[in-house]
């Protein structure tokens, strides 16, 4: 309420949108259900959102990228401060955002599987075609040889943003690494040295220079170590999202559930 004592009024905000994961937050409700009125609406729902993600945060080359990118403040993607953002204040032309581009992979994943469950099977066909292709982009412009990681990338000029970020792993999540991609990946997570710290996994790894305690530039999450542990257990990796996930969740945090810790409070 307002100090007048009258209540707000929200006014939406039709050049923002937090990242796009409701669909696969759906999706679960549904396979518990089986409530088709709630699939519909949801199915129905989930498309008028993908018309504004595609018209207003695609790029040509079919992948995505946030406002925080072209140093919009409002820290669309959710990574406040993330290292990711250096630099980018004054830059008006769109990176590819690796996590955004695999977030959608799994919004197409969802509308698929939600149409699927209420009968449209030829539609759940183009959902998922609409997925394998994204994939295929994601796997070849986003994918950093050298570095055995996935980045962020401009799609005009293809200069990297290399922060080895957390975001990194979003294509792990969503199914679109291969599989020689995704046991890279896994070597980066498995290491002591980089992210399978005390509290795993970092928002940034600990042997990036830009690691600091700072919000997105360091904490570990554990929203984030629930969906990379999710991305584990896809590909077969379930040993390592087990001992990831007792590390976090395990003592001496087990009755101190936050949202983001200090990944190594030995400072080791």
């Amino acid at each position: 309420h307002e100090g007048t004592g009258g209540a707000r009024k929200l006014e939406p905000d039709y050049d923002y949108s937090p990242p796009p994961l409701w669909p696969v937050a759906a999706v679960e409700v549904f396979r518990r259900t089986r409530n088709l009125s709630f699939g519909h609406l949801m199915y129905t729902a989930a498309q008028r959102n993908l018309f504004w993600w595609n018209a207003n945060r695609r790029l040509e080359n079919g992948l995505y990228w946030f406002g925080d990118s072209v140093g919009n403040l409002k820290w669309e993607s959710g990574y406040d401060r993330s290292p990711r953002w250096d630099g980018l204040a004054g830059n008006r032309s769109p990176y590819a955002c690796v996590d955004l581009s695999a977030q959608m992979g799994m919004f197409y994943g969802s509308l698929a599987t939600l149409a699927d469950g209420i009968g449209k099977s030829s539609e759940a066909a183009l959902w998922r075609g609409g997925e394998a292709s994204l994939a295929e982009v994601v796997r070849k412009k986003l994918w950093h040889e050298n570095d055995g990681l996935f980045f962020d990338r401009h799609p005009d000029s293809g200069v990297w943003s290399r922060p080895k970020t957390i975001t990194c792993f979003w294509p792990l999540v969503a199914g679109q690494a291969s599989e020689q991609q995704a046991a890279s990946l896994v070597r980066h997570l498995s290491s002591g040295k980089s992210y399978f710290t005390r509290v795993p996994f970092p928002s940034v790894a600990i042997d990036d220079p830009m690691f600091s305690l700072d919000c997105w530039r360091g904490p570990t999450w554990l929203s984030q170590t629930y969906w990379v542990t999710r991305g584990l257990r896809r590909y077969g990796y379930a040993n390592l999202a087990r001992d990831a996930t007792g590390r976090a969740l395990g003592p001496p945090h087990r009755f101190r559930l936050v949202g983001k810790r200090d990944p190594d409070p030995a400072g080791q």
